[in-house]
């Protein structure tokens, strides 16, 4: 099969983009030729864009600024439409698959116009997103983000999400087009156990003397919960003086974390890594906190950073919501917290550092529950029965139990199963 792989990312060093080479490196491992595609999209900029916008910003003029980018924002699918025609017309794929971005729709077009089919990977369900982050901002109109998700869904033939959440709100839009669950994945082996010499020397480097290790990964972004984390950093000091923190990557809110931590608690921030790195630094942590917000609708994201830290045997504390009770086996691969309140959070971890025995059970099966179900190879080959399933309907000669294969294994409660591939 010859799968021409596009998305809209135009700076290189980034993980969504990581994750694009990976999965198309794994769909060659199973036999296809896949080219890579780079429509170059209005991606970066727009998360540029929101991301430095403030309430306050919205006077009359700067939505007049705003509009005016937003459309220039959006006519730029007019030259990637003729763009991507072009790399149609040069690699003659059998089949599309193509990352979603917001305002974008130029494949999906291009596709439609050549007549090749379309399967689209759906990272988040944008529109949902915009409401809910950036539903002060009176410059992104999310009723046409919305009717640009729905063009680009009703043009595909199947579409894959990262997470089951992000299917139930796509869903919600009452289109035809099957929709399935293909997780985040990791490399196990690049999140090998460190022996006990390199740990040591890995502590003393980063200068981490206590008896524990405790670790955050992230963006030090909003959404990342950073209130609730320097909450419980401050109350986890009062309770225990056998921890140190290790705090891996970079962010709009890192600085105020370190000055809200400072001379209180033991912490490193460790700055941002390469990829390379992450396995033995996160060897090094015993119990990694993830405390997203608690958000108000649904919590749509799939964390790496849950698999990556339970690939590396860390002990992850997490909130219960959207997949990540999936991601840790129901609280047998992690711990699972339902409430923003730091206390719990706290309480939840000092309880379990206290129990050495149950913390050793619950990293080793945390390692194997990702080893089972969450390595790249696994997640290429759910692509993979998408795109099958895909072109054994165009071809008018379904395979009896193919619509299963394009349906999720491990479905959490109240999840409905992906529909059969629709050819009319």
């Amino acid at each position: 099969m010859k799968i021409l792989f596009s998305h809209y990312f135009q700076d290189d060093d980034n993980t969504p983009l990581n994750t694009v080479r990976i999965l198309a490196d794994e769909l060659r491992a199973l036999g296809h030729e896949v080219v890579l595609h780079r429509s170059y999209g209005p991606a970066r900029q727009v998360a540029e864009r929101i991301g430095r916008a403030r309430p306050e910003g919205r006077s009359l003029k700067s939505r007049l600024k705003g509009a005016v980018w937003f459309a220039k924002a959006t006519a730029r699918n007019l030259p990637m439409f003729f763009r991507d025609l072009r790399a149609l017309r040069t690699v003659r794929p059998d089949i599309v698959l193509a990352r979603e971005d917001a305002y974008c729709c130029s494949m999906p077009l291009a596709a439609a116009w050549r007549k090749t089919p379309l399967v689209t990977y759906a990272d988040v369900p944008v529109a949902y997103e915009i409401r809910l982050y950036y539903g002060k901002l009176r410059w992104v109109p999310p009723y046409l983000v919305e009717a640009i998700e729905k063009l680009v869904i009703r043009l595909s033939r199947a579409v894959v999400a990262t997470s089951h959440p992000t299917v139930t709100k796509l869903a919600e839009y009452g289109l035809k087009t099957p929709i399935s669950v293909a997780p985040n994945g990791v490399y196990p082996e690049r999140f090998a156990a460190l022996d006990e010499e390199s740990r040591a020397r890995l502590r003393a480097e980063f200068g981490l003397t206590k008896r524990y290790v405790l670790g955050f990964q992230g963006q030090f972004a909003e959404f990342h919960g950073i209130d609730r984390l320097a909450a419980i950093m401050l109350k986890m000091a009062e309770v225990r003086d056998d921890v140190d923190w290790l705090l891996i990557g970079d962010g709009p809110r890192r600085a105020e974390l370190e000055e809200a931590v400072r001379g209180r608690v033991g912490a490193v921030f460790a700055g941002r890594r390469p990829h390379a790195e992450m396995g033995p630094l996160l060897g090094l942590i015993d119990v990694s906190v993830v405390p997203h917000d608690f958000v108000a609708g649904i919590f749509y994201l799939q964390p790496l950073k849950i698999i990556e830290c339970a690939a590396a045997g860390c002990a992850v504390a997490a909130g219960s919501q959207g997949d990540i009770p999936w991601l840790l086996d129901d609280g047998r691969a992690g711990l699972l917290v339902d409430t923003p309140e730091p206390r719990a959070w706290v309480d939840a971890i000092n309880a379990l550092l206290d129990d050495p025995a149950r913390m050793a059970s619950m990293r080793a099966a945390a390692r194997r529950y990702v080893a089972e179900h969450f390595t790249w190879r696994q997640v290429a080959a759910r692509y993979d029965a998408v795109l099958r399933a895909v072109l054994d309907a165009e071809a008018g000669h379904d395979q009896p139990g193919r619509a299963s294969a394009i349906s999720v294994a491990e479905p959490p409660p109240a999840v409905p199963a992906a529909a059969a591939v629709d050819k009319s």
